[in-house]
């Protein structure tokens, strides 16, 4: 915790400053407020704790402040940070900005965040070369949300923003990340929904996306799994089922990637290939071997097999299911 007082930084509050306040309890005040913003502070909330513009000057010449942009100051002792960037934007757009479309993929923790520049979103004209400000009149009550004291776009928000930036490859990443983490893909077609009335660009290449994936079973766990079912989708193959639970005496042995339970062919990408360490490598070889014990055909497929040569992934499977149709048949 930072901990400022005027006798510690040997600054004598008085005279210039407004006395409404004692001088130590300007500092704890402006310490708390800080605190809440990544150690950061506005002139506008110095002046409303009565710091006039002699007393904040001569806070930044003995150091307890640092300006980083126009009228926003960083507290002595707190370090700078990604966060602490993105919310000195914020605080120097000001018109209730937040974080949004990369900025909001990053603090979600979703695929294609980390920009070059910080993007956010306000209502003010605010410009400058190291930020790219979205400016918006209006936007939905229930589109901003605070994490870890960031203002930021919700994630169906931020996937409609970024769908007017990124191609419809990022945007699908980003799409099935979120579907990953839980967020529902009924809230994020709504919320397109909405917004298309007023024209905004890429709304066709979401709603494509959000139609794509409103049938699926489970969501996509990863691209190179998306790469994989837009194959079988491009190929007209039999659609297999993701995230599949094998059931041996009772107990979940495997989860595969997709199947075909009825024929007992099991999809795996990169499952076997790479291995963290000695212990995956064995765990992974005895799932294999009750899969096949227990009657399942597995095909391993690696991302440059499902990228570069999709004809030999199709004729993989195609020969896969018609083995086992004909061992059904035999039998």
């Amino acid at each position: 915790m930072i901990r400022v007082t005027a006798r510690s930084v040997g600054l004598p509050l008085d005279g210039p400053v407004s006395p409404k306040l004692p001088p130590d309890d300007r500092l704890r005040c402006l310490v708390a407020v800080a605190e809440g913003q990544c150690g950061l502070i506005t002139r506008a909330q110095l002046a409303e704790l009565c710091f006039s513009e002699t007393a904040v000057t001569r806070l930044v010449s003995r150091g307890v402040l640092h300006r980083i942009r126009p009228s926003v100051y960083r507290l002595l002792g707190a370090g700078p940070s990604r966060e602490q960037d993105i919310v000195a934007a914020l605080l120097w757009a000001g018109g209730y900005a937040f974080a949004s479309h990369r900025t909001g993929a990053e603090i979600h923790g979703l695929p294609g965040g980390s920009p070059p520049l910080i993007e956010i979103t306000t209502r003010s004209s605010a410009r400058t070369c190291d930020v790219a400000v979205h400016r918006r009149a209006t936007w939905a009550p229930g589109d901003v949300m605070i994490v870890d004291d960031i203002r930021v776009s919700t994630i169906p928000r931020t996937l409609l923003d970024l769908a007017s930036i990124v191609p419809l490859g990022p945007l699908a990443r980003v799409l099935d990340a979120a579907l990953h983490r839980g967020v529902a893909l009924d809230s994020i077609s709504r919320r397109l929904e909405a917004t298309a009335v007023q024209g905004r660009n890429g709304t066709v290449n979401l709603r494509k996306l959000i139609n794509e994936r409103a049938d699926e079973t489970a969501a996509v766990e990863s691209p190179l799994e998306r790469d994989f079912l837009t194959l079988v989708r491009d190929r007209n193959l039999d659609e297999p089922v993701p995230q599949y639970p094998v059931f041996v005496d009772g107990h979940v042995v495997a989860r595969l990637d997709f199947a075909y339970p009825d024929l007992k062919i099991g999809i795996e990408l990169d499952g076997y290939a790479f291995h963290s360490s000695r212990e995956a490598f064995e765990r992974d070889r005895r799932r294999l071997t009750e899969l096949v014990n227990d009657g399942w055909h597995m095909l391993v497929f690696t991302g440059p097999q499902v990228r570069d040569h999709p004809a030999w992934v199709e004729q993989a499977i195609l020969k896969a299911r018609a083995q086992a149709l004909a061992r059904i048949e035999s039998d």
